[in-house]
């Protein structure tokens, strides 16, 4: 991915194939995206395509918002995962799940292969952190 928006904070990657999709938290709390699929949804059918992809802008954290979210990841314990973690079970054409964080100058990635499958209760912690402050970048009240 050229030129990610920087300094990272959170980022989650899913990977399927040779398409991926990124939600990327930059510390000054602004929500990017990037995608190589398109979805699109007219006159009630869903359309998939590829597609060139770009880093674009989806909004920005208010103050307290990324104060929670920044305690959220520290609180998460994502510092402590191991760098991967498979499923027990085989898994035929499954996602992977990449976990990226930065705090305090330290950089840790944690992969998830199988997603839905293999399930880790640090990287749950964040996937709730990262789908609250979302939810609050689009203006919607906390749980």
């Amino acid at each position: 991915m050229p030129d990610a928006p920087e300094p990272l904070l959170l980022e989650r990657r899913v990977e399927t194939g040779d398409d991926a999709y990124v939600d990327r938290i930059t510390a000054d709390g602004k929500l990017w995206t990037w995608s190589t699929v398109e979805a699109r949804y007219e006159d009630g059918t869903w359309s998939f395509g590829g597609r060139e992809p770009a880093w674009e802008l989806a909004g920005t954290l208010g103050a307290a918002d990324l104060d929670a979210l920044r305690e959220a990841i520290a609180a998460s314990g994502f510092f402590g995962t191991d760098a991967e973690y498979r499923p027990d079970v085989a898994v035929i054409h499954g996602s992977n799940e990449v976990w990226t964080a930065e705090r305090d100058g330290r950089r840790h990635t944690s992969t998830v292969h199988a997603r839905g499958t293999t399930h880790v209760p640090e990287l749950s912690a964040l996937d709730a952190a990262l789908r609250a402050a979302q939810a609050a970048a689009r203006g919607e009240p906390r749980e």
